[in-house]
């Protein structure tokens, strides 16, 4: 992978985590009916009595629905974990650590994307492709020099 392509993922990655990530639905206002039968003590017998009682009514409020941005859902663990291993394997050359970390990004993709797709999601989906089109060619490269037991030819200089 080159550096470019790295930058371009990290940059994507990190500006995916400003945008909304999780969508929680509102729940609607219940009204609870006032009048009812009830227990109530009457001193004069020392018995609960089952009478009539009133009272108004009560409204119970519902909750707004809100959405999540990357940094206020479970992203903010996936997804720098996932660039981690990315910038890991390029720095130490690891055909595994580039695994690993297209890995995370797909699975990250997969966890969030059963949810509905929103905007942060949408962006680390380019960069997800970005990171699997550009290490695509780098960790098939470098498995063809492994497996046919050559290093890579040094550049001319």
């Amino acid at each position: 992978m080159s550096r470019a392509t790295l930058l371009i993922v990290a940059v994507l990655a990190a500006v995916s985590l400003t945008l909304p990530w999780e969508s929680e639905a509102g729940t609607g206002s219940t009204y609870l009916p006032g009048p009812s039968y009830g227990y109530v003590f009457n001193s004069l017998t020392g018995y609960y009595e089952y009478q009539y009682q009133y009272s108004p009514g009560v409204i119970l409020p519902g909750s707004p629905g809100r959405v999540l941005a990357g940094t206020q859902s479970d992203a903010r663990v996936w997804v720098p974990l996932a660039v981690g291993a990315l910038v890991l394997a390029f720095r130490r050359r690891s055909c595994r650590a580039g695994r690993v970390g297209i890995a995370l990004m797909v699975v990250a993709l997969a966890r969030f994307g059963a949810g509905g797709w929103q905007t942060g999601t949408l962006v680390f989906a380019v960069a997800t492709a970005v990171a699997v089109v550009g290490g695509w060619a780098w960790l098939s490269g470098r498995d063809r020099d492994r497996l046919a037991g050559s290093a890579p030819a040094p550049s001319p200089s």
